[in-house]
């Protein structure tokens, strides 16, 4: 099932709630899709911004790095730290987690990082600096210290 928003809050001041924004299309739209006997669960869900373009390219500058460090691709480094960092379990649509019908273990997929929200993406470039410290001896600059590095 995809989810739509139709809704943004501003619950900043939680004794005063505010509607941001309000997509009354959508919500015509898909209330009209239920049709007239249907019940409806209406969930919130906290708003998290996706990651920034600066974040992104702290992780292709630090990509690049490892990548001229050890010889290899760079989006062979990406593929192989996302196969590190961003494994996460499968979920179906009511958030229980999915077996695999022929091992009965949990399945696992790789998330893309445009799935990441700005709090995740600096721990997964924050893992991956660290890692780079301690396995390949790299001195990766943290993000705050970009300001004076080139990116390619």
């Amino acid at each position: 099932m995809k989810k739509t928003s139709i809704a943004d809050l501003d619950l900043t001041d939680p004794s005063n709630p505010k509607l941001v924004h309000l997509n009354r299309d959508v919500v015509r739209d898909n209330l009209q899709s239920f049709g007239k006997s249907v019940r409806l669960r209406v969930t919130y869900e906290t708003y998290y911004r996706k990651r920034s373009v600066e974040q992104n390219s702290v992780l292709h500058w630090y990509l690049s790095e490892i990548a001229d460090e050890t010889g290899m691709e760079m989006l062979d480094v990406k593929d192989q730290m996302a196969k590190k960092f961003l494994v996460t379990e499968v979920k179906d649509k009511n958030d229980e987690l999915v077996a695999d019908p022929e091992t009965g273990e949990v399945m696992t997929r790789i998330m893309s990082t445009t799935e990441l929200t700005t709090v995740q993406f600096n721990e997964y470039t924050e893992k991956i600096r660290m890692w780079a410290g301690e396995f390949l001896k790299m001195d990766l600059p943290e993000p705050d210290s970009q300001k004076s590095i080139k990116f390619k």
